[in-house]
């Protein structure tokens, strides 16, 4: 007779998917949560409870998701399902950022590429189709991988009703005192044509034309330089493009000057840097002949190094001693520094240079000219000439670029739209804010204090189209912007209508009405062209979606904001503007800011390096599940690396976690709920250390940790279960009778923690863990893992002393497997399964209870364990008696039952009872 058929095995017909099933596994979970309205369902059965409000910062609609999208997306998601798991309400709305230059250039190329050139309103309406073609795209992809959300109802900053509320929110900042028109230098872009805000700079490693420059003296009251031969300042300077707009030189009132004897000129300059200035141009044959307090500097005038105009002395605050020459090259025109500083001193803004990048008739000689290169060169060539150049070299360092089309940038004084950061306490209040929000990582806080600390004014103005219109009216001949509350709110409803094409459509009369402004018909007013910055539409997001009521679900403020870490300037800086300055407070009581995706070797990614990880080719090839497991184990709160190759190297825990799950259930197949029966120690230790597991995963995840929650779920699995528990239940379960209490209480056990394990790993895998919910053989279960409640520690009455022997074991069970493999490699023993240990603890670790020592065969899994009373080396030997043909134990009472001469008692008990 083949005894080993008489084995209660595991149903080898149970499966959950190999990695490789999950794309085809996937789409057909989707179809049926979309089919049960998954989403829907979670949302009723958790109405009531206490909510989580996480805000979705709105992806820009002009691509694709791409990787960092992606992880962006399925973090989200993991706090969503966790937190809904939970026990609260979480509503997740997800949003869409439409507006904007990208798609704006994108629709005008089409255009080009047609040989059409677009009205405003033609192209408004093609950048909305463009929009609305990658919110469903986005939307498609984001479901893909198994996002959760309701979006039927998304939000999207092209929504009429969003537009309108936008022109809403600038009419109260207006009233409040907020906002101003006035000229300001801007960063601006000579290729995008348009002021950026702070949050659009990106700074890179640029090379510039670093030049040294000196201007004849012209005025010098206080007698500085008299009696000295041909006087000169002399300045230094990386932009020479910027030396026609010229009106000054700043200097330091408490610093020294030095007066510099070189040749026939006298030069003056810093006192700390005239080694490293004449050494830079080359003057070897120098000396100091006099020394002068910057204050005495005052009144003194040198002539443009070009033009036939004065170039006065002013004094500013921000004169450095560690480079250049300590006289600053002043153009208001061009910078912030000497705008302000021009501004102090009655200087002229100049600003030669149109918003092409192009010099204007102002700029004399150069009009015409592009100021990069040609312009740039021009300037070069006539200081030459003039004899004012004394140096010339190229210098690498960070400068200002568009963070769009990455043109190194230009400031350019213009007339644009500005939100006060220091009007009614507001950069203040932000501060405070700051402080209250709760941040990951913590060190993020400083991050963004310091950069709302030392934030200009916002600059809100776009020289653009496809955005929010700034709702104003101008009267001919003044220059003053018509602000009118009830004119903004005329301005609303028509775009709550029509959108912002009834703006460009309709002529200030049909907006207004036929009624007069300042004295002024609306019929005779002209309309404001720009429109607003596009990152007040994002942030003005929590004030549209949190708290219009259109979202009745949602509340102000938001939990939390997750979002990558360049949005301290951006989404984050910007909403928290707004919810200061409309709101009174934070937007956010929480916010986590995770790294940039990179690849394998931390570089970025881009098309032309072909180093581009696409995400929906991960989730068709690999599984959606498996880009979801590689977000859960990297770092989140720092830059991460993606590949194909790392992905599949985090899915060889998916495969240990897998194969832990598929062993529990396959040994629930004959499971019968009415015959459970209490579980033993081993199985009660097991779910000790499960509860323990479970502590782990919780703190975690409410820290956003997700790798250390996904970490403590693999060594779980891998060392408590299948190394060691499932290891040494196998006996019990196989081999007992199938209705033994031993059994079943096992089983009961078996059942408890893949109950507990599928549900703690479903936020992480939902699709896998869905199709193991589903085989999972609980009476009454709910419809899908992700209506379940998540796992809590449970009481599993194992004590403090018990759990000590059970440490201890397990460390003597270390030590044994070592004398265990050691005696099969000298053919002791052929199998550990039929060895006898011979064991003798020390004394002080003689704790285990004699009642206790007979379930060390079980943990040493070995046919028996001699339990010594001195303290031995630990011996292993073949075991006395005879091998089982069913068991594979060697008991010496193999052969009692003469029906099974080659059975043990146990075994042949349960035979005859089958």
């Amino acid at each position: 007779m083949d005894y080993r058929k008489t084995l209660t095995l595991p149903n080898q017909e149970f499966t959950i998917p190999m990695r490789a099933g999950l794309p085809a596994l996937e789409p057909r979970i989707q179809k049926r949560w979309a089919d049960m309205r998954l989403y829907h369902r979670i949302q009723e059965q958790t109405r009531g409870r206490k909510p989580f409000i996480l805000h979705d910062g709105p992806p820009y609609t002009n691509y694709p998701i791409h990787i960092g999208t992606a992880m962006n997306r399925v973090l989200k998601d993991f706090i969503v399902k966790f937190r809904t798991m939970s026990g609260h309400n979480v509503p997740f709305i997800p949003g869409f950022d439409n507006h904007g230059m990208p798609i704006e250039q994108a629709v005008i190329r089409k255009f080009r590429e047609e040989g059409r050139t677009p009205s405003k309103v033609e192209l408004c309406k093609a950048c909305r189709e463009h929009a609305a073609y990658y919110i469903g795209l986005q939307t498609e992809q984001s479901q893909r991988l198994g996002v959760f959300g309701d979006w039927e109802r998304r939000y999207a900053s092209m929504d009429f009703r969003y537009e309108a509320k936008l022109i809403r929110a600038f009419g109260e900042l207006v009233e409040k005192g907020y906002i101003y028109r006035g000229q300001r230098p801007v960063t601006w872009c000579p290729v995008c044509t348009t002021a950026l805000a702070e949050a659009e700079v990106e700074y890179e490693d640029h090379v510039s034309e670093s030049i040294y420059v000196s201007f004849p003296l012209l005025a010098d009251p206080n007698r500085v330089l008299a009696g000295r031969k041909n006087p000169y300042a002399l300045i230094w300077t990386t932009t020479p493009w910027t030396i026609p707009a010229n009106l000054g030189i700043a200097a330091a009132k408490d610093m020294e000057y030095s007066l510099v004897e070189a040749g026939d000129r006298t030069y003056l300059l810093y006192a700390g840097l005239v080694r490293p200035a004449m050494e830079e141009c080359g003057i070897s044959d120098y000396r100091e002949v006099g020394v002068v307090k910057g204050s005495k500097l005052e009144g003194m005038s040198f002539r443009h190094p070009i033009f036939e105009r004065p170039s006065v002395v002013v004094f500013a605050d921000y004169i450095k001693a560690d480079e250049g020459t300590g006289l600053v090259h002043t153009a208001p025109g061009h910078g912030a520094e000497d705008f302000y500083t021009g501004q102090e001193y009655g200087l002229d803004i100049l600003c030669p240079v149109d918003g092409n990048g192009v010099f204007t008739s102002e700029a004399g000689e150069f009009a015409g000219l592009p100021i990069v290169p040609e312009g740039n060169a021009a300037v070069l060539k006539r200081l030459r000439e003039e004899g004012n150049l004394l140096h010339y070299h190229e210098y690498e360092h960070q400068y200002p670029h568009c963070w769009r089309c990455h043109t190194p940038l230009i400031f350019r004084a213009t007339n644009q739209w500005f939100l006060r950061i220091d009007h009614l306490g507001l950069r203040e209040k932000m501060l405070e804010e700051i402080e209250k929000t709760t941040w990951y990582p913590p060190q993020a806080k400083n991050r963004i204090y310091a950069m709302v600390e030392g934030r200009p004014d916002w600059c809100l103005s776009r020289q653009r189209t496809w955005g929010i219109p700034i709702p104003a009216f101008y009267a001919p001949g003044n220059p003053e912007p018509l602000l009118d509350r009830d004119a903004i709110e005329k301005v609303a409803e028509l775009v709550e209508r029509q959108g912002i094409e009834g703006w460009f459509e309709a002529k200030p009369e049909e907006v207004l009405g036929d009624r007069e402004y300042l004295g002024v018909p609306a019929a005779k007013l002209e309309k404001e062209t720009d429109i607003l910055d596009v990152w007040f539409d994002s942030g003005c997001s929590h004030y549209v979606v949190l708290d219009s009521g259109y979202w009745p679900e949602l509340s102000w403020p938001a939990d939390l904001y997750i979002e990558g870490s360049d949005q301290h300037r951006g989404w984050f800086n910007t909403s928290l503007i707004i919810g200061c300055a409309l709101k009174g407070g934070a937007p956010y009581r929480s916010v986590l800011t995770h790294g940039f995706v990179l690849d394998a070797e931390y570089r970025k990614m881009s098309k032309s390096a072909g180093n581009v990880l696409e995400p929906m080719d991960v989730a068709e090839k690999y599984g959606a599940d498996m880009l979801r497991l590689w977000a859960a184990n990297v770092s989140i709160f720092e830059d991460v690396a993606a590949s194909e190759e790392l992905i599949q190297q985090y899915s060889d825990g998916f495969r240990k976690v897998r194969n832990t799950l598929r062993f529990l259930i396959a040994n629930l197949a004959d499971y019968d709920e009415s015959k459970t029966a209490p579980p033993q120690e081993i199985d009660r230790w097991a779910l000790h250390r499960w509860n323990r597991t479970l502590e782990q995963v919780r703190s975690a995840l409410e820290q956003y940790e997700f790798h250390r929650a996904w970490n403590a779920l693999l060594v779980f699995c891998t060392q408590d279960l299948s190394a060691f528990y499932m290891d040494v239940t196998k006996d019990r379960l196989y081999c007992d009778a199938a209705d033994s209490p031993g059994r079943r209480g096992c089983q009961a056990t078996y059942l408890a923690l893949a109950s507990a394990l599928c549900r703690a790993c479903a936020p992480i895998l939902p699709h896998a863990m869905e199709e193991v919910w589903e085989k999972l053989p609980l009476s009454n279960k709910e419809e899908s893992v992700h209506l379940a409640p998540f796992p809590s520690p449970e009481s599993d009455g194992l004590t403090a002393d018990e759990e000590k022997r059970w440490n201890l074991m397990l460390t003597w069970r270390d030590r044994v497997n070592l004398r265990l493999e050691e005696a099969k490699k000298a053919e002791v023993v052929k199998d550990t399964q039929e060895s006898l240990v011979r064991f003798g603890p020390p004394i002080e670790e003689r704790v285990l209870p004699d009642s206790c020592r007979d379930i060390l065969p079980t943990v040493f899994k070995v046919s028996a364990v001699e339990w010594l009373e001195q303290n031995a080396e630990i011996q292993v030997m073949l075991a006395p008696g005879e091998k089982c043909e069913r068991c594979w134990l060697r008991r010496t009472d193999v052969g009692a039952d003469v029906e099974h001469p080659t059975l043990c008692g146990r075994c042949a008990g349960v035979v005859k009872a089958c």
